[in-house]
């Protein structure tokens, strides 16, 4: 275990630079589920899909 540190001491900013993009992405991915939840909430409260996508308005 020490040989493996001693192998990796000169790239140490790597690694925090890793650590930093993975707690990033951790982030992102669990708050992906409620900004997914907002945009359908949102969507009901306005009283869902008014056909101006597939053009049939109502």
């Amino acid at each position: 275990m020490i040989k493996m540190f001693r192998e990796l001491k000169g790239s140490y900013r790597y690694i925090i630079l890793i650590l930093v993009l993975l707690f990033g992405q951790v982030v992102c991915d669990l708050s992906l589920p409620a900004y997914t939840s907002d945009i359908i909430n949102v969507g009901v409260q306005q009283g869902g899909d008014s056909g101006q996508c597939t053009g049939q308005n109502q």
